[in-house]
């Protein structure tokens, strides 16, 4: 990213750079509730990186990312892959992304939440809508 917009060279596509980061980002009221959400997300990446990735009923819920027999490397492997997430609170959230943002020079940053549960994936976005001040409550 640094490379790409210390060497921008304006043209008919643009004055200036403009860079996207997207990011997974689960967000609920408390920190033990999008822990749980994202435990979902969790068990998806390491069965995918096991080459048992999804099937047809999409990702697995809470009740089986519990459940889950994990052993060591897949705990190892959790905690890595939740370097690439961001989850917790709105204000949490919210300050991890404003600081990944600048870090990135980031003119966008787009945010995925893979999970189980739609409702809670709805009430993920729309805590994040609010932190952020967007408008309206399109997500209900």
């Amino acid at each position: 990213m640094r490379w790409y917009q210390q060497n921008f060279r304006p043209s008919m596509l643009g004055d200036e750079p403009k860079s996207i980061v997207a990011v997974f980002a689960i967000c609920a009221e408390t920190e033990q509730e999008a822990d749980a959400a994202a435990s979902s997300l969790d068990l998806s990446l390491l069965l995918l990186e096991k080459g048992r990735g999804m099937n047809q009923q999409g990702f697995p819920s809470v009740g089986k990312a519990a459940r889950y027999p994990y052993t060591d490397y897949d705990r190892h492997r959790i905690e890595a892959n939740r370097t690439r997430m961001i989850v917790g609170t709105p204000e949490q959230v919210k300050t991890q992304m404003l600081d990944m943002s600048e870090r990135y020079n980031a003119s966008e940053m787009m945010v995925v939440t893979l999970i189980h549960d739609f409702g809670t994936k709805l009430k993920s976005y729309r805590l994040l809508a609010e932190a952020f001040e967007l408008g309206g409550s399109h997500a209900e």
